[in-house]
């Protein structure tokens, strides 16, 4: 809710976005980024791990997308 309200902001009129627009952006960016690096660990290790479980337990794996 708060990135489409955010995309609607910026693009209102023939100007930059606005300083709070900016602060905006910068703080979703930083959410953003630290879910992405809790993703990639989660692909790379934990996912691994329970993969292994399930391949104990016959089951078929998870595959990435």
């Amino acid at each position: 809710e708060q990135l489409s309200g955010l995309v609607g902001a910026i693009n209102l009129g023939n100007y930059g976005p606005t300083d709070q627009a900016t602060a905006v952006y910068d703080v979703m960016a930083g959410e953003i980024d630290e879910q992405m690096v809790k993703f990639g660990d989660l692909l790379e290790g934990e996912l691994d791990d329970f993969n292994q479980k399930l391949s104990g337990a016959g089951v078929i794996g998870v595959m990435p997308g």
